[in-house]
């Protein structure tokens, strides 16, 4: 069997910890697209980069604020264009 070196590139800790960076990413990318408390979001931000257990944590407990109805959406350049 052969011995693993402190020199030697471990490419499954290594894959788990890129996996685990881009998910932490795309939690970020709703955590901030949501409307919510800018602190709250500051102190989120913080512990979804914890490796391996800040996503998790984040899709076990994070409730995000409810949808807007359309009533209360931003209307768009492209939208205003097709309600006239």
């Amino acid at each position: 069997m052969k011995e693993i070196t402190a020199s030697e590139p471990d490419w499954t800790l290594r894959g788990i910890l890129i996996s685990s960076f881009v998910l932490s990413l795309c939690c970020l990318i709703k955590l901030w697209r949501r409307k919510g408390n800018l602190w709250l979001k500051i102190i989120w931000s913080g512990f979804v980069f914890v490796p391996f257990l800040g996503p998790l944590f984040f899709a076990m407990t994070y409730h995000s604020p409810e949808a807007q109805s359309e009533g209360d959406q931003c209307v768009t350049t492209s939208d205003a264009e097709h309600l006239s």
